[in-house]
C-alpha cells in the first residue's frame, strides 16, 4: 500500500467520506506491519483520494516508533480520516517530493525484505550448525559410554583377578601359619623330651652320688680295720 498511489477500494468501511464522494485531502495511519520496516513501526501519510475514490494521491510521509507492549504480529491496519477537505492546490508541485518519499519507503521495504531474508537464511544456517553440532555431541556421548562400559568392564575383570589372587595369598599364608604350629607342637614335644632325659640323667646321677658315698664308706672302714690289725 506505500507509493504514490494506492487502492482504496477495499478500504471505504474504514475511511470517513462526504456523501457526494468530492476528493478531498485525507491521513492514513499505518500500523502494526507484519514485516515492519527496520526502526519505523508505523507510518502516516498524507495525501489526495481521486474524486471516483479508486487511487490516493501520496503528498508526504511521517514515521512513528510504536510502544513496547503493541503486538508486531498484529495484521495490517489502516485508518483514515479527513483533514482539509477540497483543498487539491499544490499537487503538481509536490510531485517529485511524492516520488522521492515513495522511493525513500520503497527503498526501506526492499532493504527490510532482503535482510529479513538474510537474517532467516543465517537462522536456517545456524540451526544446521547446531544439529550438526547435537549429533557430534550424540556421537561423542556414545563413544564415552562405550568406554565407561569397557572400564567397567576392565575393573570387574581386574577386581575378579585381584580377589582370586588375593584368595591365593590368603591360602599360602594359611598353609605356612600351619606348618609353623606344626613345627612348634614338635619343638615342644622335643622340649618335653629333653626335660624327661634331664630328669633320668639327674637320677642317674644321684645313684651314681650314692653309690660313691658307700664306696667311699667301705674304703675308710677297710682303712679303719688295717689301722687296728696289722696284721690282716
Amino acid at each position: 500500500m506505500i507509493g504514490r498511489t494506492a487502492q482504496c477500494k477495499k478500504l471505504e468501511h474504514k475511511l470517513n467520506y462526504q456523501n457526494d464522494h468530492s476528493p478531498g485531502r485525507y491521513a492514513l495511519a499505518l500500523s502494526h506491519t507484519p514485516y515492519p520496516i527496520p526502526q519505523i513501526q508505523s507510518l502516516q501519510l498524507y495525501g489526495v483520494f481521486s474524486k471516483d475514490c479508486t487511487t490516493f494521491n501520496l503528498l508526504s510521509i511521517s514515521s512513528f516508533e510504536e510502544s513496547a507492549s503493541s503486538n508486531q504480529n498484529h495484521p495490517a491496519e489502516i485508518c483514515g480520516s479527513e483533514a482539509h477537505t477540497d483543498d487539491t492546490l499544490g499537487i503538481d508541485d509536490d510531485s517529485n517530493r511524492h516520488d522521492i518519499e515513495g522511493a525513500k519507503v520503497s527503498s526501506l521495504a526492499e532493504n527490510e525484505k532482503h535482510c529479513r531474508m538474510d537474517s532467516e537464511a543465517t537462522f536456517e544456517e545456524k540451526i544446521k550448525q547446531l544439529q550438526k553440532d547435537k549429533v557430534s555431541h550424540m556421537q561423542k556421548e556414545a563413544i564415552f559410554e562405550e568406554k565407561l562400559k569397557q572400564f567397567s568392564r576392565e575393573k570387574d575383570a581386574s577386581l575378579l583377578k585381584e580377589e582370586a589372587s588375593f584368595e591365593m595369598k590368603i591360602m599360602q599364608l594359611q598353609d605356612e601359619i600351619s606348618s609353623l604350629r606344626r613345627q612348634e607342637a614338635n619343638q615342644e614335644e622335643k622340649i618335653r623330651q629333653l626335660h624327661m632325659e634331664k630328669d633320668v640323667y639327674l637320677q642317674k646321677e644321684a645313684g651314681l652320688e650314692k653309690r660313691n658315698n658307700e664306696l667311699v664308706d667301705e674304703v675308710e672302714k677297710l682303712n679303719s680295720k688295717r689301722v687296728m690289725n696289722p696284721e690282716v
